[in-house]
């Protein structure tokens, strides 16, 4: 391999985004002599079982090496361990520190890439959209962060479609919903009232007392008053003359 280069690990296949960017201390993207001896080790073997695949040692590697000095290529690969291992905000996490850490163009420019693999593959795409620009703003040449942006941009798209006739669906489905219907206890309460109404027998009606306000009687109601009136006395006069027709007739006195 060529010094100040990156190893991509994976196979690119087309149509998915391309692989993360890994270092090595072999590349010189730091001088060794930057590294305590312990690190320089720890970091070894960490490239060594990440080479291997066996990315739960490399893991365990990386994390000795930044326990004895925080370094931007123990940063970086630890990023790579836990992105490989499908744990996408931790390596969000490793990678943001190492675009922060990161001197150079070139070191940017790789921190960056995996930022907006992993801000992808969570979904996040306009996070993975920034990523890949500040990428491609590092290093306007590289040829695989302008695939990404381009695949990025296109997922983008396809959610914010898809979000869209969600809430063309939502909407028609509200307006083509009927009417709620009216509270059931209000519903059938009227109805049984009404039944209960019909029914009851009417009570009669108080006579009003002395001094109470009562309504003015209609033209009907008073003569059939009336006729209950003169019905009433017909039937006292007869019976007080059937009792005088059975009594004897007193003589006057004569005064």
């Amino acid at each position: 391999m060529k010094p100040d280069t990156y190893f991509l690990m994976g196979i690119t296949i087309r149509g998915l985004v391309r692989p993360a960017r890994f270092w090595v201390l072999a590349f010189g993207l730091l001088p060794l002599v930057s590294f305590s001896q312990p690190a320089h080790q720890e970091l070894r073997e960490g490239d060594k079982n990440y080479r291997k695949e066996d990315f739960p040692k490399a893991e365990e590697s990386y994390r000795k090496s930044l326990t004895e000095q925080s370094t931007l290529n123990g940063r970086f690969n630890l990023g790579n361990t836990v992105y490989q291992q499908k744990r996408w905000p931790e390596a969000v996490e490793h990678f943001s520190q190492a675009a922060e850490k990161a001197k150079t163009s070139q070191e940017k420019a790789a921190a960056y890439y995996n930022l907006g693999n992993a801000h992808y593959q969570m979904g996040e795409y306009p996070k993975s959209i920034e990523a890949y620009k500040n990428a491609l703003r590092q290093n306007p040449a590289d040829i695989q962060s302008k695939h990404n942006l381009a695949l990025a941009m296109r997922k983008q798209q396809e959610q914010q479609q898809k979000q869209q006739q969600q809430n063309q669906q939502n909407q028609n489905n509200n307006q083509q919903q009927p009417p709620p219907p009216p509270s059931p206890q209000k519903q059938n309460q009227q109805p049984q009232q009404n039944q209960e109404n019909e029914n009851q027998t009417p009570p009669s009606s108080p006579e009003p007392q002395a001094g109470e306000n009562t309504q003015p009687l209609s033209r009907e109601e008073a003569e059939a008053l009336l006729r209950i009136v003169e019905g009433e006395e017909k039937r006292v006069q007869s019976k007080m003359r059937k009792d005088q027709g059975n009594k004897p007739i007193k003589s006057k006195k004569d005064w």
